[in-house]
C-alpha cells in the first residue's frame, strides 16, 4: 500500500500505532528519545515493524549523545531543532529534518532566510505552527516557500481536505502525531485513520 504524499507520524509510543501506520504505507515513524525507557520502547516496537523508516528526536542537542544513540539503534532520519549542530551531525550520514516551531510572526518573517541558509544540509523542513492564531499566516508563508524548499507541515488540513491541501500548497508532505493506547492492544486510530485513508493511492 502507498500514499499520495510523504507522511511522517511522530511521537510513536505503542506498537498498535506503529503497525497500523506502517501497514497504511507511511514513510517514517518518529520516536522521541528522552531517557533509557524510550530506548527500550523503540527496540520493542521497531523489531515488530517492517517496510518503514524510523526517525529520532532527541531531548538533548549534545552531538556525542546523538552519535551514541545512532550506534545503538537503526534510525533513518534525525529530527533536530538547533541549527547550530547541523554542520556536525551532517557527518553522521543521516537525512536531517529540521523542525521549526512557529509561535510568533517574527519567526515567519525570517523563515525564508533560515531555509536559504540551511537547505543544503536539510532533507526536509518540518514546520509546526504552535500558535493556533497564526495558522492562516503560516499557511500563506509555507505555501510561498514550498516551491523552493522541501516542507512538511502539521497544520492547515483536516482529513477531508488533506489531499487538496497538499496539491494546492505544494508541500512535500505532512506530519501526524501518534497517541496513547486506551489499553494494551486496544486503539482508536481516529484522526490518523481518516487522514491516511484519504491519502491512499487509488
Amino acid at each position: 500500500m502507498s500514499l499520495k504524499a510523504f507522511v511522517l507520524v511522530d511521537e510513536i509510543t505503542n506498537l498498535s500505532d506503529a503497525r497500523y501506520c506502517a501497514g497504511m504505507g507511511v514513510d517514517v515513524l518518529g520516536f522521541h528519545f528522552n531517557d533509557e525507557r524510550d530506548d527500550q520502547q523503540f527496540t520493542e516496537i521497531s523489531e515488530w515493524v517492517a517496510g518503514v523508516d524510523f526517525s529520532a528526536t532527541f531531548q538533548t542537542e549534545d552531538v556525542l549523545t546523538i552519535q551514541e544513540k545512532l550506534a545503538q539503534h537503526t534510525l533513518s532520519y534525525l529530527i533536530v531543532r538547533d541549527v547550530n549542530i547541523l554542520d556536525q551531525i551532517q557527518h553522521f550520514d543521516k537525512p536531517i529534518i529540521l523542525r521549526i516551531d512557529i509561535n510568533g510572526k517574527a519567526q515567519l518573517e525570517v523563515l525564508n532566510q533560515l531555509m536559504e541558509d540551511h537547505h543544503e544540509l536539510v532533507s526536509y523542513f518540518y514546520i509546526s505552527c504552535i500558535d493556533p492564531n497564526l495558522v492562516a499566516d503560516c499557511i500563506i508563508v509555507t505555501n510561498q516557500l514550498a516551491a523552493d524548499f522541501p516542507i512538511l507541515v502539521d497544520f492547515g488540513f483536516e482529513a477531508s481536505t488533506v489531499e487538496q491541501f497538499i496539491e494546492e500548497s505544494g508541500v512535500k508532505g505532512i506530519v501526524l502525531q501518534g497517541s496513547e493506547e486506551e489499553q494494551t492492544g486496544f486503539k482508536d486510530y481516529g484522526y490518523i485513520m481518516d487522514v491516511l485513508e484519504e491519502l491512499e493511492e487509488d
